[in-house]
């Protein structure tokens, strides 16, 4: 029967979800690696497949509060709302089977590629001398942020060149020279085994989407081959962070500490799906919905208070909790874990429509519109810039960390500033004669639209 407080209105409302993202997805389908297409698949994780595995395991969250299917619906209907909404604002815009403009030109350097990477590489470097190595897996007991001055300058750093390594490797790898290829493997290594010992899954998506972007730009990529390096994320996603704690392990030399999260499994493929996907807390932001919603019960709405400091996300985090301006991810960690989350700064993700919720209540996911308009700004953007350069590589890394402003806009301001500012100074740094001198990469840039050839966003 479907009732609010039933599994059975969970799967309906999941399989809603899915549905629609089906739908989106057919009728934008080119190009393929878009900032939509990105939302489109996280969210179809986290509010499709999640809730259906949660459903599975007979009710399952991982955050400290009591689980009830009531709320876990409520919260999920609330969801339902705003990513149609968003469907639509995207929707309203976007042509289907758009022209796609194929074969643009790059000024990437082998130069380039080698002064982004030893960026992250030495970044990590001082992180480890000025921490003890305590920033490794298995040696935290906060956030590594936390553990020396200028922490978070540092981690966004570290963490936007090393995303950005791996769309440069791969822009040189389309020259196919031979020279080139161990090098670009060994960056590749390289940032995919500091990103993994950082704990960040997200920018090496990100930075594995940029890569994924800039051979369907060249038109390397079909859709079975597609379908093929989608796969290929979602498994090295669910693995990155097992790879970190392995390395971390090896490093530190620490025994595994093994944790349970509950009563023992039988090893079934349900549960083995669970044991890698659910219980990890991967894409876990549908957990929040019940916190979101017991925050309001216990304070009232927010009426806008942290959306308007959506600028204080770029101000020290001790800084926004001495002086109460904290977003919403603040805010709902603190209501949470109190103190906890201030000596740690260790918490869950909220998300926009949450961020909606607790501000002015259920009804207001309709202005989840706007960041579907922005979103297909944003591909427009992708799929139009007719030179890629270092700096158009690190706005790509903007455009896709943005996560079509559907994410708490807190959260992400101050990493889409980091790449903007850190792609804007590694180019005015990164100009050399040499490269200045050498030939841009051009298939057939007579065939591309005059259009594309005009108001270079740079």
């Amino acid at each position: 029967m479907f009732t609010i407080d039933s599994s059975s209105t969970t799967c309906l409302l999941a399989v809603g979800v899915l549905a629609l993202y089906a739908i989106a997805f057919c009728a934008t389908s080119r190009p393929l690696f878009t900032v939509f297409h990105f939302v489109l698949a996280t969210s179809a994780l986290s509010f499709g497949l999640r809730p259906l595995l949660c459903v599975a395991a007979g009710g399952y969250t991982t955050l400290p509060v009591p689980f009830t299917w009531e709320g876990y619906n409520r919260g999920l209907l609330y969801q339902l709302f705003f990513e149609l909404s968003y469907v639509l604002g995207y929707m309203c815009l976007c042509r289907s089977r758009r022209r796609q403009s194929t074969s643009p030109q790059h000024t990437v350097t082998a130069s380039h590629l080698l002064i982004v990477a030893g960026c992250g590489v030495v970044t990590v470097s001082i992180i480890h001398v000025l921490t003890g190595g305590a920033w490794l897996p298995y040696g935290r007991t906060r956030a590594f942020t936390m553990m020396l001055p200028g922490g978070p300058l540092l981690f966004r750093l570290a963490a936007v060149t090393l995303s950005a390594t791996l769309p440069l490797g791969t822009l040189l790898l389309l020259r196919k020279a031979r020279a080139g290829i161990w090098l670009v493997i060994g960056t590749w290594v390289t940032a995919l085994v500091f990103l993994s010992l950082l704990y960040q899954r997200g920018f090496a998506l990100i930075g594995a989407l940029m890569s994924a972007w800039v051979l369907e730009r060249w038109g390397k990529v079909r859709l079975r081959a597609a379908a093929g390096m989608v796969v290929m994320l979602l498994i090295g996603l669910m693995t990155l962070r097992s790879v970190g704690e392995f390395v971390g392990r090896a490093v530190a030399a620490q025994p595994r500490v093994v944790q349970s999260s509950g009563s023992e499994m039988s090893w079934v493929p349900v549960e083995a799906i669970n044991r890698t996907f659910l219980y990890k807390g991967n894409f876990n932001v549908v957990d929040t919905w019940p916190i979101a919603e017991a925050y309001v019960l216990q304070n009232g709405y927010l009426h806008g208070k942290t959306i308007l400091l959506m600028p204080a996300s770029l101000l020290p985090a001790w800084f926004r909790w001495q002086n109460d301006l904290g977003t919403s991810v603040d805010t709902l960690n603190y209501f949470c874990y109190g103190q906890t989350v201030i000596d740690t700064q260790w918490g869950f993700n909220v998300n926009l429509a949450q961020g909606l919720y607790i501000n002015w209540g259920g009804g207001w996911e309709i202005l989840a519109i706007i960041p579907g308009v922005l979103t297909w700004l944003l591909d427009r953007w992708l799929w139009q810039v007719p030179v890629i350069s270092v700096f158009s590589v690190f706005g790509a890394g903007a455009a896709w960390i943005s996560g079509g402003f559907t994410r708490d806009p807190g959260s992400v301001l101050s990493y889409i500033v980091a790449y903007l500012l850190v792609g804007k100074t590694i180019a005015y740094f990164a100009k050399h004669p040499r490269t200045q001198r050498r030939r841009p990469i051009v298939r057939s840039v007579a065939c591309m639209p005059e259009g594309l050839l005009r108001g270079h966003p740079e």
